[in-house]
């Protein structure tokens, strides 16, 4: 289970992953609406649930896409929208 808040975000966008496998990696890869990659986040799965969060700010008003693999395995991608 992924969830993303807030969405709208202005500053900080908070990532929680739900998950039961317990060895591997999880990659957040964030792209801008033009499909250009930003920015690529490599977390270690444990088994536990995982919070990452994004600081935003720099980025500017538009819409953004927050990919989600687990082990190199497509898991969800979530339409981001980014005020201010």
């Amino acid at each position: 289970e992924i969830t993303v808040y807030p969405n709208p975000v202005v500053d900080n966008l908070n990532t929680q992953i739900v998950t039961n496998v317990r060895s591997g990696s999880a990659y957040l890869t964030l792209y801008d609406n033009k499909g250009q990659q930003l920015l690529t986040k490599n977390i270690q799965l444990t088994g536990a649930s995982i919070l990452h969060t994004f600081d935003m700010s720099k980025y500017a008003k538009g819409t953004y896409h927050l990919e989600v693999r687990i082990n190199n395995k497509l898991q969800e991608t979530v339409t981001i929208v980014k005020g201010r």
